[in-house]
């Protein structure tokens, strides 16, 4: 059998490596750990890391993540794939919000102002 082309994905690799952070990964899961708020209802603990565009579309890891509930009705569910559709529902800005982890990541500040 012939193998035509090459693969898309090296197995183990990311496409978009160097969108990466796998410091600031484990800096947001230490967040959840320490029982922030979902950033889209408020109501709940967030329990997952959400990228509002996908990894495998190119999004960056840094400014394009957010932290929300889990669960089967919980914001992380309604959000993926569907980022814009659901910001207008829910009258939230997914976007600034990402970029406020990203700006209290680099300055590694204490987030007080969502924590409980």
């Amino acid at each position: 059998m012939i193998r035509q082309g090459r693969p898309i994905k090296r197995r183990g690799g990311s496409r978009f490596p160097r969108r990466r952070d796998p410091k600031f990964m484990a800096w947001m899961v230490e967040q959840i750990r320490r029982g922030v708020w979902c950033d889209a209802c408020g109501r709940q603990r967030a329990s997952a890391r959400a990228h509002l565009d996908a990894k495998g579309s190119g999004g960056f890891d840094r400014g394009n993540t957010v932290l929300l509930c889990d669960g089967p009705e919980g914001c992380h569910r309604l959000q993926e794939k569907r980022t814009a559709a659901f910001c207008r529902e829910r009258g939230v800005d997914l976007q600034a919000q990402a970029n406020a982890w990203a700006t209290a990541y680099a300055n590694r500040t204490e987030v007080s102002w969502c924590t409980t």
